[in-house]
């Protein structure tokens, strides 16, 4: 009987644990895997969690209105790099302001859906499987999982690759959820590999053997083979990878920062030609309730930095036109500062989109700070999932509707 995802996560056995210290791996691979085929698009998904405050990141300096709802948190309209007469961006977003003036990133503003929710978790689930109806407790799908299904080649367990620093646990973000697929979420190279005896490292082959043999017996139970294919293939990806990231030289220095480190990762993975079409990272800290000018002035500097190091490695590398790299926040932070130096949840904020293919440049409207909702909100101009929309159709050349349910309008961002 064949088997799904879905089918297997509602099964009795809920986690696996192998020989591995590689968390995910590919559930449903019935054909031995095989890297090496470079997909001629690959899209790199930056996850800004805690909700980054977007009127300090992309600044409204010609709106009254923001100098009076943040006498202490405002940035001065004379140390905005301004992108044009009504917005710029933060101070330290320097080399993010040169890859704009460059016309390679498309800043997408004020962006949100119906409804907002301002939890966290609710938010992340929404944002994260493209519909604002879900329950964040409840199994489904997510838009780059359904992605996935669709287009991605279900035999290779590195077509979409969640990436960490490793420096902590590494989640599965929602968006990758699928049913044919499941990700290979690599915390770090070294460790994504067979772990065999130290004690014994000249038997490192019969070990790894061993284990592939066990595996690969046959049972008339399909969830032992599940099971079994997950381990080859685990042994499988492990060993391309460790093969692929060989191919790459450091030249560009990248900043020593968490999402600095992912992207060099996501470089190196890129230059290995591994067959990746997803790769996506995360970013931490953005819940500024106390504190918000330290920590995201090191936040913003770190988008900035590592953004303008992974592009020009990408150029080093000859892959810029094949890549195209989107960041978003659950939500954003509200108007109003509060009596701690921070900002509360919010609703709408912007999207960046960065790569050769972007037709740089703001799109939509810059958050109307005199029509608030009840709660002190702004109200959205764009639909988060027209966005998404856009980035499936016009990039990752996808049926937009099939993995969102519904048609959304083209922004315009990407050139075709």
């Amino acid at each position: 009987m064949a088997h799904s995802r879905r089918d297997f996560l509602k099964g009795t056995l809920s986690l696996l644990t192998l020989s591995l210290a590689a968390p995910t791996f590919s559930f449903e691979s019935s054909k031995a895997f095989a890297a090496g085929t470079s997909p001629n698009k690959i899209l790199v998904v930056v996850q800004l969690d805690g909700g980054n405050d977007g009127l300090n990141t992309v600044v409204p300096y010609s709106d009254k209105a923001y100098y009076a709802a943040r006498p202490n948190l405002a940035i001065p309209e004379t140390s905005v790099l301004k992108a044009s007469d009504k917005v710029g961006f933060h101070p330290v977003m320097t080399k993010f302001k040169g890859l704009f003036d460059q016309q390679k990133i498309a800043v997408i503003q004020n962006v949100g859906y119906p409804n907002p929710n301002l939890s966290h978790f609710q938010s992340r689930a929404i944002l994260n499987r493209a519909d604002p109806t879900t329950r964040e407790e409840v199994f489904q799908l997510g838009w780059l999982g359904k992605y996935g299904d669709l287009k991605s080649n279900s035999d290779n367990p590195l077509s979409i690759v969640n990436l960490g620093d490793g420096r902590g646990s590494l989640a599965l973000p929602k968006s990758l959820v699928g049913n044919k697929i499941l990700p290979s979420s690599i915390n770090s190279f070294p460790l994504y590999q067979f772990l065999t005896d130290a004690q014994y490292p000249s038997d490192r082959n019969n070990q790894v053997n061993t284990f592939v043999k066990s595996n690969s017996a046959n049972s008339t139970s399909s969830d032992f083979l599940y099971i079994g294919q997950t381990g080859l293939d685990a042994v499988s990806s492990s060993e391309s990878l460790q093969t692929g990231i060989k191919k790459y030289t450091p030249a560009i220095k990248y900043p020593e920062n968490s999402l600095g480190v992912q992207l060099q990762m996501a470089a190196q993975i890129i230059a290995g030609d591994l067959g990746a079409e997803i790769i996506h990272v995360t970013l931490g800290g953005f819940d500024t309730h106390s504190g918000q000018k330290d920590d995201q002035e090191e936040l913003l500097t770190a988008i900035s930095e590592s953004f303008d190091a992974f592009y020009q490695d990408l150029v080093r590398l000859g892959k810029a036109d094949k890549v195209l790299v989107m960041a978003f926040s659950e939500f954003g932070r509200r108007v109003r500062e509060n009596g701690s130096a921070g900002t509360d949840h919010g609703t709408s904020g912007p999207m960046f989109v960065m790569g050769n293919a972007v037709k740089g440049g703001l799109y939509g409207n810059s958050p109307d700070l005199t029509n608030l909702d009840s709660a002190g909100n702004t109200v959205f101009d764009i639909d988060f999932r027209a966005v998404y929309g856009t980035v499936l159709s016009d990039w990752l050349q996808t049926d937009s509707q099939a993995v969102l349910g519904s048609k959304f309008e083209n922004i315009g961002f990407i050139n075709k």
